[in-house]
């Protein structure tokens, strides 16, 4: 109903703004379709519209929320394509994107591109950090909390429990 009633301002010559497409992806994306609000995107320019940050980071939810992470890589050469620059979250959105997958890499890739265009990273992006290192055994957890630290953060209960061994996850017996 809400991009019917967008069509029709098109029609009519009334003037649409990026928010009013913002809104449309943001619920298609609250109700799970993914595919929908990929769409409405892509009519942006059928409307003479150009997509803006929030766009993008509404759309970089999306793929958070279904672990989609090769629409987090199209959402990126999207965001090249029209010549909008990340801001500090979409960074933070796509740290916590490629922290789910198996490789998880790319992950510092873009803490590292986000630190180097002066954004601080929240608190957030390292706790997401920390967790995928421990659960994967992988001793970067120590660079992460000691990098935390430098920037003023204080870990968590909960994630100090776990550093220091007393959360870790206890096997059922077979």
């Amino acid at each position: 109903a809400a991009w019917e009633a967008l069509e029709a301002l098109h029609e009519d010559d009334t003037p649409i703004e990026i928010t009013s497409i913002n809104v449309i992806i943001q619920a298609c994306i609250a109700l799970g379709d993914l595919q929908r609000a990929v769409g409405t995107y892509q009519l942006c320019s059928e409307l003479g519209l150009r997509p803006n940050v929030e766009t993008f980071n509404f759309l970089l939810s999306g793929a958070i929320a279904t672990q989609h992470r090769e629409l987090g890589e199209r959402v990126v050469e999207y965001m090249k394509e029209t010549g909008v620059s990340p801001d500090s979250q979409t960074y933070e959105r796509l740290v916590v994107l490629c922290l789910q997958g198996e490789t998880y890499e790319d992950a510092f890739f873009f803490l590292e591109e986000m630190k180097a265009k002066q954004f601080t990273p929240p608190l957030s992006v390292y706790e997401a950090i920390i967790r995928r290192c421990f659960m994967a055994g992988d001793n970067r957890f120590k660079i992460a909390v000691e990098e935390m630290r430098e920037q003023g953060y204080t870990l968590s209960d909960d994630l100090q429990k776990l550093v220091e061994g007393k959360g870790r996850k206890v096997t059922q017996p077979r």
